[in-house]
Order: structure tokens, then C-alpha cells, then sequence
């Protein structure tokens, strides 16, 4: 019944999401809230391996549970987490689940003083230099909240016990070296957040800094100020709607009516990105083209377990943009998933590349990808079917960028081998170069898959992502994980035992067998064999071994049993071995 509800539950969320209706939008409305609740910066179902125990239940929670138990997560586009503000900052609450060392009654004291506190990230508790959160923030008699742009839960005013619980929380978490008997000092942080990150900052600053000048806040508004000389600034009447991303908070100190002097702007940090590395095989295609054919092929080597994609934009002249590199490969996607992922990063860097294109016709010489691309879905019950994810993220594109008329069309693979040269078109030609091409990528080393974007929500099972009939693997998941269980006590075993396994190898020996040969090495690898032994348990009248007499015949007995027969076969079946080796 458990897998049951799980199979549902999930494969209904997947629908709805990827459906992207009323009830999707009422879906993200609800993660998000939770999301500001729970404290957390990690999306709650795309890593639900820290419980969270200060929330109570629900649909969301008990599904979050459901995941962790099987060992699954769930990437959602579209949900609103906290982003990390500086190098080396992280999210309170869940620095303190991950310690530990709170009880549940602590934690949501805990939980419920951050909220009245309206903050999520350490970086929004610390003092602007990183080191250290001051002590008026969070000792008995604080006052202190920050003000923010998020619209927060009304919250009553919090006791000195929810105070005591944040502040151990901290001790445990994040503040390790303070004492719990230090009063009036301030928290000491273990690790100092580093530079600012150039994002959005839902937590409003008296002062912000950057490379040109200094945009301050009072109960008028934020003014952008204007210098007076060296680090000096005036606060001008006029105000602005928000300060530049490339900001960041800063303490001032006023000298005068209406003038302040500050630091100098402090380098801003990149957030780190995992790129991919694409070769430019050509890059002659004028930035102001308006009119081309993007033509796009897949080298797949099932064996190997390698894929690689090339594709061309060319417009009438024959000039050309072309790019090759490698994709993970995915064991059990359709053959045209290679195809449309090619097709789908080839929109998006000519999209983002040439802005003055008005129409793209798109070539591909499988037919099946763009059949399937090109063919509307009428209900949830369709987007959750193989490779989705990529025809859903293509559609999102299209979608998108309604201005420009883009098309998909099927053209022959392989032409040079099914026609002559002179029969062959300017296209087919072009995708026999990408063909080529893809062929010469498929040894390097691919990044690894991340959603699309536009894909709206995708499964991943111990860290393999669901792209075929999402039901059926959350059922051979949750079979998979019975018979783990069953083995662990069954063979008396560990867990690391159980995994050394080569279980590869026995599928493929037991491929050749016939169906009772099959059945027989089942019941001898789980110990399920009618022993003497195990059919003196269950009430035969002796459990000798019939082959030389033995009493309490047991399953090891079995491979050294002294009957002359079976010492033939054994044998025998040893000189096989070597011969096969």
C-alpha cells in the first residue's frame, strides 16, 4: 500500500507539474511556503535526506518522507529557495538539523525565532564584515528583525526560551567555539563568509555599495547618492526602485547633514557554474543573420555507453556556426534522445547568439524525435511518457520566443550511403558533416545531465534520472528495495557485502539458462533449496543428506558433500571453468 501511495502520489505530481495548470501553479504556491518554513536553501524534494522534524505533517512532508525512504528526489522548476548572498554562506536552520544536538521541542523554538527574526541565511544574521553575529540580534532582551521585501508569517513574540534554543542551535551548528555560559558576546562564526555574490537580496541593508557610487536607505525610500569627494556621498531627494545586483551592503558613518563616508567598494564573487566544454568546429555565420537552417545529429554507441552531438547553423550563403560535444548517456531513453538534446542546445545558443534571427528551420534525420515534437498532447496523462522532459524543454522554447517562426522538419541520415552524390541535397550533406562530427566527441567526457529548463519536473532514483515511464521505475525501485531487505536478513550479510556483488555478471551467465536452470540457481543463491536441514524444520522425519548419509544436512554441506557422484560433477564442472578461462 506504501508503494502504492508513493507511485501515485509522485507520478500525479510529475503530471500536474509538467501539465503546468491552475493546480501546478497551486502546487509551487504550497512548496514554496513550506520552503520559507522549513528554513531550508535546498529544495525540499530534490534532497530530502535531512528530515525536517519541527514541521509537522502533510501531503508534501509525507511525500518528502516517501522519497528519502526509496532513495529518490524530485527537481522542480519554478520553486523560490534562498540564495546564498556570500562565499561560504549557508542556511541557518539547516545547518542545525544537519548538527544535530537539538531536541524536537529545540528545533521549533528554533524554527519559530528564525521566523520572527525574517531571516534565512547566515549572511542575513552576520555583521556586514562576515565574522561574526552580533549579540543584540539574538540575546533575552533583543528587539532586532530584519526588514525584508518577503511578505513573512505573522509571528507572537518570542520567549526567552525561544532565544535560548536559537542560540544553542548556533552553538552546535555553526558558532562551535562559543561557550553556552558566555552572556552579552558576541557569536563567533567557525567559518567567515567571504565575498558578496552578485544576486538578489531579499533582505533590505541601510547602505549598498558599488564600483560607481553608494545607494542608501531611509523611511523615504533608497537614494543613489552623489559624491563629494573621496568616499563622500550626499543623499539626493530622488529615489530609486532597488540598488544594482552588482551591489553589495556596506556600513557608512555620516559627517554632516545629509552626508555619509564609507569604504571602497569590495571585489564581488562568481558563483560557480559547471559548463560544458562545446568545441567550435566553425564560426563564420554573420551576428546579424536573420534566416538559417539548424541541422543536428546524434553518434550514439550503445556498447560503450557514449553519446555526442554536432549541429550546424548555416544560412543560404553557406556560412556556418557549428558545435560538437559529448552527452551522458542515457541506458533506457528512446533512440531519438541524443537527437533532441543536440536540437535543444543548438536553439538555445542560436537564440541567445544571433538576436536578429526571424526564422529557424530545424533539420534532424530522425523522424520519430520530430514527429513527437511536433505532436500536440491533450491531457497530464501524455507529458509523462519517455523523454518528455526534452520535448517538453523544445516546446518551452518555441513557446517562448513567439516571434520568431521556428520549424521542424525530418531529413535523411546517412544520404551518401542510400543515394548518389549528385542526388544528395545541400541539408542531407549538412548533416552527414554533423554526423561526422558527433563522431569525434563521443570519447570525451560529457558533463553530467541536469534538467532542462522547460522540462517543469523530473525524478532522479539513486542519482539516475527517471526519462522513461516515471510508474514503472518508482515500482522497480520499491521492488528492488524489498529484495534488499530480504537479503540483508536472509544471508546474514552487510550492506557493503551486498553491493561488492557483481549482480552484472550473474544476469549475464544466467541469460543463457533455461527456465528451471534459472529457477534452481535462484533458490540456491537465497539458501530457498530443500536441505535436509530445512525440511526437518518444516516436519520431515529425519534431515540426513541422501547422497552419503549425514545427518542435519545444511546448505555448505551441500558443495562438500563426499558422494562419489558429486565429487565427479564437481569435477568436472571445475575443468569447464578452466577451459572457458
Amino acid at each position: 500500500m506504501y508503494c502504492l501511495q508513493a507511485q501515485c502520489a509522485i507520478t500525479y505530481l510529475v503530471r500536474v507539474l509538467r501539465w503546468d495548470d491552475i493546480v501546478a501553479n497551486d502546487i509551487i504556491t504550497a512548496l514554496n511556503a513550506i520552503q520559507m518554513l522549513s528554513g531550508f536553501e535546498t529544495p525540499l524534494l530534490e534532497d530530502p535526506t535531512v528530515d525536517i522534524a519541527y514541521k509537522g505533517t502533510g501531503w508534501i512532508l509525507n511525500l518528502r518522507a516517501m522519497l528519502r525512504e526509496y532513495d529518490m528526489s524530485l527537481s522542480i522548476e519554478h520553486v523560490r529557495v534562498p540564495q546564498r548572498q556570500r562565499l561560504y554562506d549557508r542556511a541557518i536552520l539547516e545547518e542545525m538539523a544537519k548538527a544535530g544536538g537539538l531536541t524536537p521541542k529545540e528545533q521549533l523554538l528554533a524554527a519559530e525565532f528564525r521566523l520572527w527574526l525574517r531571516v534565512t541565511m547566515v549572511s542575513e544574521l552576520a555583521n556586514e564584515i562576515g565574522t561574526e553575529i552580533e549579540s543584540y540580534k539574538i540575546e533575552n532582551d533583543s528587539e532586532w528583525r530584519a526588514e525584508s521585501t518577503l511578505r513573512w508569517p505573522n509571528h507572537i513574540e518570542p520567549t526567552n526560551a525561544h532565544r535560548a534554543a536559537f542560540r544553542k542551535g548556533l552553538r552546535e551548528s555553526i558558532c562551535t567555539t562559543m561557550s553556552p555560559y558566555a552572556t552579552r558576546q558576541d557569536y563567533k562564526l567557525d567559518t567567515p563568509l567571504g565575498k558578496w555574490y552578485p544576486v538578489r537580496r531579499d533582505t533590505l541593508y541601510t547602505a549598498y555599495r558599488d564600483k560607481d557610487t553608494v545607494y542608501y536607505r531611509d523611511e523615504t525610500g533608497l537614494h543613489k547618492g552623489i559624491p563629494r569627494g573621496p568616499y563622500k556621498y550626499k543623499i539626493p531627494l530622488d529615489t530609486v526602485e532597488a540598488p544594482p545586483l552588482k551591489s553589495h551592503p556596506i556600513p557608512v558613518n555620516f559627517i554632516g547633514p545629509n552626508m555619509f563616508w564609507t569604504k571602497r567598494p569590495r571585489r564581488m564573487a562568481r558563483r560557480p557554474r559547471l559548463r560544458q566544454h562545446k568545441v567550435v568546429v566553425s564560426d563564420t555565420l554573420p551576428a546579424d543573420a536573420t534566416e538559417i537552417d539548424l541541422v543536428s545529429d546524434a553518434a550514439v554507441h550503445v556498447a560503450q555507453e557514449k553519446g555526442a552531438v554536432c549541429w550546424r547553423a548555416v544560412n543560404e550563403e553557406e556560412q556556418m556556426y557549428s558545435q560538437r560535444f559529448p552527452v551522458e548517456f542515457e541506458k533506457d531513453s528512446y533512440s531519438y534522445r541524443q537527437e533532441l538534446i543536440g536540437l535543444y542546445h543548438a536553439l538555445r545558443t542560436v537564440i541567445k547568439k544571433f538576436p536578429k534571427l526571424e526564422q529557424i528551420r530545424c533539420h534532424c534525420d530522425n523522424k520519430a524525435g520530430i514527429d513527437k515534437v511536433k505532436q500536440p498532447t491533450y491531457g497530464p496523462g501524455e507529458v509523462s511518457g519517455p523523454d518528455m522532459d526534452v520535448i517538453l524543454a523544445i516546446r518551452e522554447i518555441v513557446k517562448k520566443e513567439e516571434e520568431l517562426m521556428i520549424s521542424f522538419h525530418h531529413v535523411m541520415g546517412h544520404a551518401d550511403e542510400k543515394k548518389e552524390e549528385e542526388d544528395i541535397t545541400r541539408i542531407e550533406h549538412h548533416n552527414i558533416g554533423c554526423d561526422d562530427g558527433a563522431e569525434l566527441s563521443v570519447d570525451d567526457t560529457p558533463r553530467p545531465f541536469h534538467p532542462l529548463k522547460g522540462s517543469k519536473c523530473m525524478l532522479r532514483i539513486r542519482g539516475r534520472w527517471i526519462t522513461t515511464r516515471v510508474d514503472k521505475a518508482i515500482q522497480d525501485r520499491k521492488g528492488e528495495y524489498d529484495i534488499k531487505k530480504y537479503l540483508l536478513t536472509r544471508l546474514a550479510i552487510t550492506e557493503e557485502a551486498l553491493e561488492d556483488i557483481d549482480t552484472a555478471a550473474i544476469e549475464a551467465a544466467r541469460s543463457v539458462h533455461t527456465l528451471g536452470r534459472t529457477v534452481r540457481t535462484s533458490k540456491m543463491m537465497v539458501r530457498w533449496l530443500p536441505i535436509g536441514a530445512h525440511c526437518h524444520h518444516h516436519g520431515a522425519h529425519n534431515s540426513y543428506c541422501p547422497g552419503c548419509g549425514e545427518p542435519g544436512e545444511t546448505f555448505e554441506h551441500l558443495f562438500t558433500c563426499p558422494n562419489a557422484d558429486l565429487m565427479k560433477l564437481r569435477q568436472l564442472a571445475r575443468l569447464k571453468v578452466r577451459r572457458m578461462l
